[in-house]
């Protein structure tokens, strides 16, 4: 029993030594550091939070799940996954939460996703997204959804958030408007398109998609999808 013992310490010493000298082996840093699926962070910026803007971290030394704990607090990434390769490669592959939406606050812009989700707060913005309006509100945490006092308008945004995106309308809506959950409008270029109430949305938004492609940009007017029905909706001009 005490040779077995003394073989066991033996062994866990061995192993031991063997990933110490690992660890201190050069030729295992990190050379090759791949990043791949960012869009609104760098590429430095993902390095530098884990440590790995630095020419001397060891593959071994590198510990993954930390790195992704580290990752994760941004509200940008929605997951991430870390892979080794030896003898020095790296690679982090980072898949993002998208902004798809700004909401007014104070002077500033809070940038949303697709479910509501605060990512930043920036005193202005430069891509194309809707500027939502008509959320009742007083504070906002980073990472987390917009606590509102309207829930059901918040709802409203998420669903036409992701509808919009569906049809690809993201860079064309300037504006929406939830203030009133029986009067939605939605603003794409001199267009002021009114909804009425959330009802038949989905079939509002693919209608919408299809007659916006016939309106000269230049043209001013509402149009009227409270409807869907309505054949052919009915557009106001303004002179």
């Amino acid at each position: 029993m005490k040779k077995i013992s003394v073989y066991f310490f033996m062994s866990v010493s061995l192993i031991c030594l063997v990933f110490i000298l690992l660890m201190l082996c050069p030729w295992f840093n990190i050379s090759q550091k791949t990043v791949t699926g960012t869009e609104s962070l760098s590429e430095s910026q993902i390095l530098e939070s884990v440590g790995l803007n630095r020419d001397s971290v060891n593959l071994f030394a590198f510990n993954r799940i930390k790195a992704k704990s580290i990752l994760k607090k941004n509200p940008y990434i929605e997951d991430v996954v870390i892979k080794k390769k030896l003898p020095g490669s790296i690679l982090i592959a980072v898949k993002e939460r998208k902004v798809r939406g700004y909401v007014p606050y104070l002077k500033n812009y809070l940038y949303i996703d697709d479910n509501g989700l605060v990512l930043d707060v920036q005193s202005s913005y430069t891509e194309p997204r809707p500027v939502v309006v008509g959320l009742d509100f007083n504070n906002f945490s980073l990472g987390e959804s917009l606590h509102v006092k309207n829930e059901e308008a918040f709802n409203t945004i998420v669903e036409l958030s992701k509808l919009i995106t569906k049809y690809q309308l993201i860079e064309d809506v300037v504006k929406v408007d939830v203030s009133n959950q029986n009067d939605i409008h939605l603003f794409i270029n001199n267009v002021n398109v009114s909804f009425g109430s959330f009802s038949d949305l989905n079939k509002k938004i693919s209608l919408l998609n299809e007659i916006i492609k016939h309106i000269p940009q230049e043209d001013k007017g509402f149009l009227h999808l409270e409807n869907p029905s309505e054949v052919p909706p009915r557009f106001e001009f303004l002179t």
